[in-house]
């Protein structure tokens, strides 16, 4: 009578049995404040086969910190935001076997996936591409000018305490930064065929004549940019004040679009 119950007993006894605990807490990485109200959830990797193994998760308090107790002794985990633009810095595997006796600053950074997005706070918000961008031959020449199809461009405005993010390896391997430089009338094309412009606005180009020009990039300041590669991820972070202030075209060399950033 008593040999059933011994064997449901052997099979629950066959479960998960708590080892570990985790303790950590978030913080933005930006301005290091802390993050509340921020679901994480633990998961065995490799997957356990124990289902109730498998999964744990915790929120975090008004201080940015949170617990993850009760983990497997016998499973390793890793630590994921439950927000797919989060991304964690400074946790790596969770042996489920260790009972935690300092608490894991982590910092949190924002992705939210390629593009090129302005960061205000909490806040992200994606930006398009602001003009079509055309070329021409400088008078009795091969060389080529570029400029915006047309103005005013509406500029994307990065203000104190903003940043300008590139997200994803193409944008951060290709765009970059060239000013947008006013000249008066200008004459393009040959002398025999020439091509007379009104006063406009040229990426990268500062003319002194329709023959006579400088060639002008923009390299941001090293010590204003933040830059995180975690999980396969790859984002910049500019400050508004990498540049110095003016009116950028952001652009792939001889692309045929542009963003219109102003620092």
């Amino acid at each position: 009578m008593n040999r059933i119950p011994l064997v449901l007993l052997a099979i629950v006894g066959a479960g998960c049995t708590p080892a570990g605990n985790f303790q950590g807490k978030l913080v933005d990485a930006i301005s290091g404040d802390p993050m509340p109200e921020v679901r994480l959830l633990a998961k065995s990797d490799p997957m356990s086969s124990d289902m109730t193994c498998q999964t744990f998760d915790a929120m975090t308090g008004a201080d940015g910190s949170f617990d993850v107790l009760g983990l497997c002794g016998a499973d390793t985990y890793t630590l994921q935001p439950s927000l797919k633009f989060m991304l964690l810095d400074g946790v790596g595997s969770i042996d489920g076997s260790v009972q935690a006796t300092d608490v894991v600053e982590i910092k949190v950074w924002r992705d939210p996936g390629p593009g090129v997005h302005v960061l205000d706070g909490a806040k992200m918000e994606k930006q398009s591409t602001a003009s079509d961008v055309e070329s021409k031959n400088i008078l009795d020449s091969e060389e080529k000018v570029f400029y915006p199809a047309k103005l005013p461009l509406v500029y994307t405005v990065v203000t104190q305490g903003q940043y300008l993010m590139l997200s994803g390896d193409r944008n951060i391997d290709k765009l970059a930064f060239f000013p947008v430089i006013e000249t008066g009338e200008r004459t393009f094309g040959t002398t025999d065929e020439p091509d007379k412009d009104e006063p406009w606005s040229y990426i990268g180009i500062e003319f002194q004549s329709d023959t006579e020009f400088e060639r002008k990039t923009a390299t941001p300041d090293p010590s204003k940019i933040k830059e995180v590669e975690l999980n396969g991820q790859h984002v910049i972070y500019i400050a508004h004040d990498a540049l110095p202030a003016g009116q950028y075209a952001l652009w792939e060399q001889d692309g045929r679009r542009m963003y219109a950033v102003q620092f």
